[in-house]
C-alpha cells in the first residue's frame, strides 16, 4: 500500500451512485476533475501514475493500480450514496409524476457516506473520462529545467501543465559565461578523447542535450542516441553518463543489448520495454558488445510513437519523452544506426594517470570517485552553467552552423551544437569531425578488429614491429575483453586458423579495390592506425609466402612516408609503398 496525502482536509463530497441522470462517466469525470488540481495523480500513455520517491532517492513514476486507489480515494474525495428509504420515496413520486394522481413532490434526500470498494476503484482507474481530466506527465527530473516559452527560457522548478514536465529543486543562479564554459571543461579535464576537439566537442553536447531537448527549443526536432565508445575496460564510458546522472539528479534505467536479438521475457527488449512503461526519463544501453541489428532501436530514435511491452502491461508511449544513451568497447551497429547516434570515442588512460583530486567534506581523495562525489555536490553549479550557456545561444539568435556530415534527421541538432562549441567553447572544430571513417570502421566487423588490434598493439608496445597472426592471437586470448571483442572461441580447436582467415580477409577488400595480388604490400587505414599486410621471406610447410603484419600510429607513418590507403571506403594515390618501412621483409 502506498502512503497518501492530500492538499486540504476539506474533502468535497462526490456522489458515486450512478442513474439515468448521473451516469458513471459522468462521476468519473467529476472526481478526475477534483484529483486534477492535487499534482499528485498523473496520466502517461493512457496509464495514471503516481510520483514517487524510490529506495536511491531519484524520484520515479509508480502505476496506480485499484488496490491503491481504493485506499487514496479517501483522502482526496468524500464517497456518497442516496439514502435507500429516501431513494424509495424518489421513485414513488416520480412515478406519480408521470401520472398518477398523487401530488409530485421532489424529496430533500440526504446523503450517507460511502466506503469506496475495490471494483469502483478498479473501474474509474481504467475510464477513459477519469484519465483525461488528470494533468500529463512528460518527463520527470529532480533538477530545475529550462523551459523555451514566448520566444525565451524560463526555469521551472516544479510540475508545468503546458510542457508536461514535472521538476523540483532549488533554482540554480544565473552564472557568468566564461565561468560556465571553464566550469564544462573542468568536467571533462581527466578524460583522455581520441581526438581532442571532434570527441570533446561531441562530449560537451551530451552534457548540453538534455536541457536543450527537452526545453523544447529544438522546436519538436530529434536528438540522436548519445554513444560512448572505449578503447578498452575501465576506460570511463559509463563515467559520462554518471556525471549526466551526477548533473541533472537523474538515475539512468540500465540494460544491455547484444547480437543475439532475443525478445520475451528476460530479454534486453523486455527490460527496454520495462524502463519505458514505468517512465524512466534516462535509458542506458550499457557495456554494448557484438553487432547490434536492432531495428527497434532505429524506430525509436525517429518514429513518434513505440509499442514496448512488459509483464502484465503494455503502452504505446512517446519516445520523444525519453534520453537514450549507449556505452561499448568495441560494438558493431547498421549504418542507420550510426546515422541516429552521437558518438564521443574516449581512451584508457595510463595506469599511472592521477585524477584530479577534489576536496569535498573535507576529505581529499584521488579516482573517478572523488571527481562524480565533486560533480553531485556541485551540480547546481554545473546545471546552472549548461542554462546560462542555452540562455547565450538564444540571446545570439538560436543560430546554427553546418556540419561536414549529413545527420539527416537530427540536424537541427548537430548544426545547433556545432555553432555552440565553436562560438561559444572556440574548439574549431566540426561536431561531426571524421563522421565518415568513425561510422565506417564502426559499421565493419573487420575495420571494428583491426581498431582493437591497433589498441592491443600500442599498449604491449609493438606498434612499428612485425607480427604475425599467432603473435596477435596469443597477445588477444590473454585479455579475456579483447578475446571477446575479436569473438574468439577458447574451447574451439580452430581457434588459430579461424583468426588467421579472418586477418586475411581484413584485407581482401583494398586489395581488391587496387588490384594488388596477395604477395604485394596493403595498407589499411582504419581510425588512429594504419594496418599492413606483406609478404616475409619465410614460407609454408605446404608453400606460400607467410603473410605478417605491421601496425602504425598514422600520424607517425604520415611522417615517414606516403603510401597508398585504404580509409575505411575512401581512396588516397599518394605513391607506393616504400619496403624500407617493413624492415627490407618484403
Amino acid at each position: 500500500r502506498m502512503s497518501w496525502k492530500g492538499k486540504s482536509n476539506d474533502r468535497p463530497e462526490v456522489r458515486i451512485d450512478a442513474d439515468k441522470e448521473r451516469p458513471k462517466a459522468a462521476i468519473c469525470s467529476e472526481i478526475g476533475e477534483i484529483m486534477s488540481t492535487q499534482d499528485v495523480f498523473f496520466e502517461r500513455m493512457d496509464i495514471v501514475y503516481r510520483i514517487v520517491k524510490c529506495e536511491n532517492a531519484a524520484t520515479s513514476l509508480k502505476e496506480v493500480t485499484g488496490d491503491d486507489f481504493e485506499t487514496a480515494l479517501d483522502h482526496y474525495i468524500t464517497p456518497v450514496v442516496f439514502d435507500k428509504v429516501e431513494g424509495k420515496k424518489r421513485k414513488e413520486a416520480r412515478k406519480a409524476a408521470a401520472g398518477d394522481e398523487t401530488e409530485y413532490i421532489e424529496p430533500n434526500t440526504p446523503c450517507t457516506k460511502y466506503a469506496m470498494d475495490l471494483g469502483w476503484a478498479k473501474r474509474l482507474v481504467k475510464s477513459s473520462e477519469f484519465k483525461s481530466k488528470l494533468p500529463h506527465c512528460k518527463s520527470i527530473f529532480d533538477c530545475p529545467m529550462l523551459i523555451w516559452r514566448e520566444g525565451m527560457f524560463k526555469q521551472i522548478n516544479s510540475y508545468d501543465k503546458e510542457s508536461g514536465i514535472w521538476c523540483q529543486g532549488k533554482e540554480v543562479r544565473n552564472i557568468p559565461l566564461a565561468e560556465a564554459v571553464d566550469n564544462i571543461n573542468e568536467l571533462l579535464e581527466d578524460f583522455l578523447f581520441v581526438d581532442n576537439k571532434g570527441d570533446r566537442a561531441r562530449a560537451i553536447m551530451s552534457f548540453i542535450t538534455p536541457a536543450l531537448y527537452f526545453s523544447g527549443a529544438l522546436e519538436g526536432s530529434r536528438v540522436p542516441i548519445d554513444v560512448t565508445e572505449a578503447n578498452a575496460s575501465q576506460a570511463g564510458k559509463g563515467f559520462i553518463n554518471q556525471l549526466i546522472e551526477a548533473i541533472y539528479g537523474a538515475k539512468f534505467g540500465r540494460f544491455s543489448f547484444d547480437d543475439k536479438n532475443r525478445a520475451g521475457l528476460g530479454s534486453p527488449m523486455e527490460a527496454f520495454s520495462s524502463f519505458l512503461v514505468d517512465g524512466n526519463t534516462f535509458l542506458m544501453m550499457d557495456n554494448v558488445k557484438g553487432r547490434i541489428n536492432h531495428t527497434c532501436l532505429e524506430s525509436f530514435a525517429t518514429e513518434p510513437s513505440f509499442y514496448a511491452r512488459k509483464l502484465r502491461a503494455d503502452a504505446k508511449i512517446d519516445p520523444r519523452e525519453f534520453y537514450l544513451t549507449m556505452t561499448s568497447n568495441s560494438a558493431q551497429m547498421t549504418a542507420d544506426l550510426l546515422n541516429r547516434s552521437n558518438i564521443t570515442r574516449i581512451e584508457k588512460q595510463p595506469h599511472n594517470y592521477r585524477y584530479t583530486s577534489y576536496d569535498e567534506n573535507g576529505k581529499s581523495t584521488d579516482g573517478k570517485d572523488n571527481i562524480l562525489k565533486h560533480a553531485q555536490s556541485n551540480s547546481e553549479k554545473f546545471l546552472g552553467s549548461i542554462f546560462t550557456i542555452l540562455r547565450y545561444w538564444a540571446e545570439n539568435g538560436r543560430q546554427r552552423k553546418e556540419c561536414e556530415w549529413d545527420l539527416k534527421t537530427f540536424n537541427h541538432w548537430s548544426q545547433v551544437g556545432n555553432w555552440i562549441v565553436n562560438e561559444v567553447f572556440g574548439l574549431e572544430t566540426d561536431l561531426l569531425k571524421d563522421y565518415d571513417l568513425i561510422t565506417k570502421r564502426i559499421s565493419s566487423a573487420s575495420m571494428s578488429h583491426l581498431r582493437t588490434i591497433g589498441n592491443m598493439l600500442r599498449s604491449d608496445g609493438r606498434l612499428g614491429v612485425d607480427v604475425g597472426s599467432g603473435d596477435i592471437l596469443a597477445l588477444a586470448l590473454g585479455d579475456e575483453d579483447i578475446a571477446e571483442d575479436l569473438g574468439l572461441d577458447f574451447d574451439s580447436d580452430d581457434v588459430g586458423k579461424v583468426f588467421g582467415q579472418s586477418m586475411s580477409n581484413s584485407f581482401r577488400r583494398e586489395r581488391m579495390l587496387q588490384s594488388l595480388n596477395k604477395d604485394e604490400p596493403c595498407a589499411v587505414r582504419v581510425e588512429g592506425f594504419v594496418a599492413i599486410q606483406f609478404a616475409s621471406d619465410r614460407e609454408y610447410v605446404g608453400g606460400g609466402a607467410i603473410r605478417m603484419y605491421k601496425f602504425f600510429m598514422h600520424d607517425e607513418y604520415d611522417k615517414a612516408r606516403d603510401f597508398p590507403v585504404y580509409n575505411g571506403g575512401f581512396d588516397d594515390d599518394d605513391g607506393p609503398l616504400d619496403e624500407d618501412m617493413f624492415g627490407g621483409g618484403l
